[in-house]
């Protein structure tokens, strides 16, 4: 979704069956799939996965954040949630540092997953 000068986007991955992973397990396969996105969003920097994010509701949602750039020259907040059912990742970007910090964040932490 475009908003100014700044998209939004939200990927989310219901898996086939609820996985007996580990939350390392989980966090791996997390940081394995936005590894992929990098690669097809044509990302050319990273801070590097910033781990140990929590959702208050939601005990068994592990967490973890980056910040990319790509070539055309566009920085992405990139945060994925994870735990045995759901993989998603919710992401902005545009050109420079998206300027609404409070706003990013709603969004960002805005994720609500189904009862379990």
């Amino acid at each position: 979704v475009a908003l100014d000068s700044f998209n939004y986007f939200a990927i989310c991955v219901k898996l086939s069956e609820p996985q007996s992973a580990s939350q390392r397990e989980q966090l791996d396969l997390l940081e394995s799939y936005m590894d992929f996105l990098q690669e097809a969003l044509e990302v050319t920097g990273t801070a590097g996965y910033g781990e140990g994010h929590t959702l208050e509701y939601y005990p068994s949602v592990s967490g973890v954040i980056d910040y990319w750039e790509d070539a055309g020259g566009n920085s992405y907040t990139v945060k994925g949630w994870t735990n045995t059912q759901y993989l998603v990742v919710l992401g902005i970007y545009g050109q420079g540092e998206y300027p609404y910090f409070n706003a990013g964040q709603m969004y960002l932490e805005g994720i609500r997953f189904p009862e379990e």
